[in-house]
Formats: structure tokens, C-alpha cells, sequence
């Protein structure tokens, strides 16, 4: 596995561990799909975070829902799943992209995604401590 993850866990089961203990099972199994299917300097993260991006413009798909209630798992891969993961996989990239240049392209822009990226990056780097002390 590379770098540790910074995805955020659901709280488990209290006092057991076991909750735990199976989101870490089930995100280590994910990374694993993934390592076998890309190639490059990619960590944990970039793995996780792009195929979350993924799924979530999937998720916005009505077809896809109505496909995932009406059928079963199996029922729902022989569907319109392929097309529309190719087309997420353009509109996340799109997105990204246009987010991307408006951050570089406008220093109001940047200016205010960076004072997020502050809070964000600090606070994450704070739980990561205490995640450590924890342990």
C-alpha cells in the first residue's frame, strides 16, 4: 500500500473496533483494485479521491438509480453502467479542469480557495496528530 489515506471513516460500532476495522478492510481492498488498474507516482489518495469523484457523477445519474433499485447487482453491470462511467469519466475530468483554471487563472479565486485549503489542510494535519496519539 503507499501513503496513508486521508479518507474520512464513519464512526463504527462503539467500543469494538469492529467497524473499524472493516471500513479499513473494504477502503484496502478498493486500493488494491486500483493499484492493479493504474500505473504512475499515484498515492493512496489520488487513487481514492479520483474514483470517489467517479462514482459521485454516477451517482447523479436517475437512470443508474432506477437501474441499481430495479435489478440486481449482476442485472445492473449488463446495463447502461459502461457508457456511463466513460461519460463521468470525461465530465469529472472536465470539471476538475475548469475548477483547475479558475483557481489559476484568477487571483480572487485563488486567494480564496487557498484561505480553504488553510483550513482544510490544517485541520487535517491536527486530526492526523491526534490519530497518532491515539494509537
Amino acid at each position: 500500500m503507499k501513503s496513508g489515506s486521508g479518507v474520512m471513516e464513519p464512526v463504527g460500532e462503539a467500543g469494538t473496533g469492529v467497524g473499524k476495522d472493516r471500513v479499513k478492510e473494504k477502503l484496502s481492498a478498493i486500493i488494491s483494485r486500483l493499484n492493479d488498474l493504474f500505473e504512475g507516482q499515484l498515492t493512496d489518495d489520488d487513487l481514492v479521491n479520483y474514483a470517489i469523484g467517479v462514482r459521485d457523477k454516477l451517482m447523479e445519474n436517475d437512470d443508474l438509480a432506477q437501474q441499481a433499485a430495479t435489478n440486481s447487482k449482476d442485472q445492473f453491470s449488463q446495463g447502461d453502467i459502461k457508457d456511463a462511467v466513460v461519460g463521468a469519466v470525461i465530465e469529472h475530468m472536465e470539471v476538475n479542469n475548469d475548477m483547475a483554471n479558475q483557481v489559476l487563472n484568477n487571483p480572487k479565486t485563488l486567494d480564496g480557495f487557498m484561505r480553504l485549503m488553510v483550513d482544510l489542510v490544517y485541520d487535517g494535519f491536527a486530526k492526523r496528530r491526534e490519530d497518532v496519539a491515539v494509537v
